[in-house]
C-alpha cells in the first residue's frame, strides 16, 4: 500500500470537507458531541489549507486522515505547565471513520512527529476531548503526557505534550 504524508492543496477541499462531515456523523453516532456544524467549520478548513497548515495522509491516493499543525495556541493553554523550547500545536486530527481501528491515527501522528523533529521542533502540544476515548487512548499510547485540563465550548479537554526525543539527543551531543 502506497502511503504519502503531504500538505493539503486547494483541490483537496471537497474531499477534506467530506472527511470531516463523515467524522462528525460517526462521532455523533457514538454519542461523542465533540464536533458539529460550528467547529470545525468549512471556513476554518479552507483557511487551514490556504495557510498551508493542513496535512493529509493518503493511502493508494485516497485521503485517510487530516491534521493541522501550527503555532496557534488558545489562551487557555496558558493554564498548563509546558516544556520550554520550540513547539507546534496539533489541531483537528481527523481519521476517515471507515478506516478507523487500523492504526491510521497513530501513523498520522508518527508522520507529524517525524516532520516536526526534522524541523528542529522541541515539543508537540495538543488538546483532546475527554469524552472521546479513542483520542485519549491514542495520545497516551504515543507517549503524550497530560499537562493540564481546560473547558472549551463542548466540555472538558485534556492538554497533552510530547517532547521529541530526537531533538533531545541532538542537544546532548
Amino acid at each position: 500500500m502506497l502511503e504519502n504524508f503531504r500538505r493539503a492543496r486547494a483541490t483537496d477541499f471537497g474531499a477534506v470537507c467530506r472527511l470531516f462531515d463523515d467524522a462528525v456523523a460517526a462521532l455523533h453516532r457514538q454519542g461523542i458531541d465533540q464536533w458539529d456544524d460550528v467547529y470545525p467549520s468549512r471556513r476554518l478548513l479552507r483557511s487551514d489549507i490556504r495557510k498551508r497548515h493542513m496535512y493529509l495522509l493518503t493511502m493508494d491516493g485516497e485521503i485517510v486522515s487530516a491534521v493541522v499543525i501550527n503555532k496557534a495556541l488558545h489562551p487557555l493553554y496558558d493554564m498548563a505547565t509546558w516544556s520550554p523550547g520550540r513547539f507546534r500545536i496539533v489541531h483537528r486530527l481527523c481519521v476517515d471513520p471507515a478506516k478507523q481501528a487500523r492504526g491510521i491515527g497513530e501513523k498520522t501522528m508518527r508522520h507529524v512527529e517525524q516532520l516536526l523533529a526534522g524541523k528542529g521542533v522541541h515539543c508537540i502540544r495538543l488538546d483532546a476531548f475527554m469524552e472521546n476515548p479513542m483520542a485519549m487512548r491514542l495520545y497516551g499510547s504515543l507517549g503524550y503526557v497530560q499537562t493540564g485540563a481546560v473547558i472549551f465550548r463542548k466540555g472538558d479537554f485534556m492538554l497533552f505534550e510530547k517532547v521529541l526525543t530526537d531533538n533531545q539527543k541532538r542537544r546532548q551531543r
